[in-house]
């Protein structure tokens, strides 16, 4: 069979695919477990933390601008600073991010400079749905609308086309939400053309020429469909087995006549019924025989079929199946390890990969913003000796800390990694460590010398305890016999 063409395929099935992952999303429990999975151990509890090393002229760091710059940051990560809509903090926001890059493929993060706020910057989330897949056009400057793409002769994008208005339907409301930007119209229809320096368009561009992005768990669909449809099935099996239907009869008596009506047609026999209770039989006198409708159902093959169209499923989001089965079944340390280290290499590979494709595109516009602020204690020009960030993206502790605490003092000792590594690797600033550290020990000297002065207390009442003459052993004779008999 003949293969479609990349963007041909995505232009055909694009629409439906990203509805039926936007259903699963809402009303399948496995596709919200993978979800969930992908928030947490992507973006993590604490979010991507930002680490600088600004270092001035002579090599040392610049502990000033890397505080300034962290500090900013931090601020412009709250709530209500780094989204327009004002709703959102960038931990949610980069949530938001990752559920929609694995629910509709692909994120159009809009950004906002001069934006009407303290950082004067900000960021919108555009609903993937609104940039037509339909729009395709040869421009006369001789670019070309691809799937609401605009792209130049070497295939770079120039810009992107979202529709002016929301969709609107009586009963569903609207099916996205409107562009706010001037608008042009394209064979009647407005659209809002937004030039690529304000879009960050994020997806996983697989195949060669790819313009748009499909949802992640579209290889897993088909086997969640037939999965739900078994499970539906079995049910319906299941009731069927559950219910005993019958009938009682007596073939030696004719059958019922019910007489005639006036016109002279045959009137229908009356049905007869016999009441009973649950678990019991009526006693009934004469020749009568039960007939049973009693279907069996062995579900011997249940619990195997369920197992292996979940491993497909997993296989397919790429996770461990016993973590997103929560099935903990004949597992033993050595596969549980095997499994965990191959789906953490796996979180950490798009990890990075939002890291690449959004942090470190997005913090550089950002830090060019807060240089041009009269607050900023820096001059634009420094601009390339400030953007110095460092990522430290969310990472997991073993079973055994022990064991790996000991192997990374033996990689210090050895000079295979070095202190500010391990903080990294672990998701720590080690500067914020060291600091942290120093106001411990400030904090607990006056404690530090109160447990020194409990301690020589305590030794000077275990040397007391000692002297006591009830702790001296006396002399074992017969004269003292009777004395300690009294």
């Amino acid at each position: 069979m003949e293969a479609i063409r990349t963007n041909e395929d995505i232009r055909r099935n694009l629409p439906n695919l990203r509805n039926r992952s936007r259903e699963l999303s809402k009303n399948n429990g496995d596709y919200r477990k993978y979800l969930r999975m992908c928030e947490r151990n992507i973006v993590g509890p604490n979010g991507i933390l930002l680490q600088t090393i600004v270092r001035l002229k002579n090599g040392k760091l610049d502990k000033m601008a890397n505080q300034w710059i962290v500090k900013r940051w931090a601020d412009f990560c709250m709530k209500g600073n780094c989204t327009a809509n004002r709703r959102q903090g960038m931990r949610r926001l980069m949530k938001n991010i990752v559920r929609c890059w694995r629910i509709d493929g692909e994120v159009f993060l809009r950004r906002l400079p001069n934006f009407n706020n303290r950082h004067r910057y900000a960021f919108q989330l555009l609903d993937p749905a609104a940039c037509p897949v339909t729009l395709n056009q040869v421009l006369p400057n001789g670019n070309r609308i691809v799937m609401g793409v605009e792209l130049d002769p070497w295939d770079a994008p120039v810009a992107y086309y979202f529709y002016s208005r929301s969709n609107v339907d009586s009963s569903m409301g609207q099916y996205y939400d409107p562009i706010y930007a001037p608008t042009q119209r394209i064979d009647g229809e407005a659209y809002v053309r937004l030039p690529v320096e304000e879009i960050n368009h994020f997806y996983d561009d697989e195949l060669v020429g790819q313009v748009r992005g499909f949802p992640f768990g579209q290889a897993a669909m088909q086997e969640i469909y037939l999965l739900n449809s078994y499970v539906y099935a079995e049910l319906v099996a299941a009731d069927a087995a559950s219910k005993k239907l019958g009938k009682i009869v007596n073939k030696k008596l004719p059958s019922q006549y019910g007489g005639r009506n006036a016109d002279g047609t045959q009137k229908e026999a009356p049905i007869q019924r016999v009441k009973t209770e649950a678990g019991s039989f009526d006693l009934l006198t004469g020749d009568w025989d039960i007939l049973t409708y009693d279907p069996q159902h062995p579900a011997a093959n249940f619990p195997p079929f369920i197992k292996a169209m979940n491993r497909k499923v997993a296989n397919g989001l790429d996770v461990a199946y016993n973590g997103f089965a929560n099935d903990l079944e004949s597992v033993n340390f050595s596969s549980m390890r095997g499994g965990v280290l191959d789906e953490r290499d796996a979180w950490m590979d798009q990890q990075q990969t939002i890291i690449e494709d959004i942090l470190d595109v997005e913090f550089p516009l950002w830090l060019q913003v807060q240089l041009l602020l009269p607050d900023s204690p820096y001059e634009p020009f420094a601009f390339e000796r400030l953007n110095a960030a460092q990522w430290l993206p969310r990472r997991w502790s073993w079973v055994d800390p022990e064991r790996d605490a000991q192997s990374k003092l033996s990689q210090v000792a050895l000079g295979a990694t070095t202190p500010q590594d391990i903080a990294a690797e672990l998701g720590n600033n080690f500067d914020d460590n060291i600091e942290q550290i120093k106001e411990a020990v400030s904090a607990l000297g006056p404690i530090r010398e109160y447990l020194s002065i409990i301690k020589d207390l305590k030794g000077v009442f275990d040397k007391s305890q000692d002297l006591k003459p009830d702790n001296v052993i006396p002399p074992k004779n017969d004269e003292n016999d009777d004395a300690e008999q009294k």
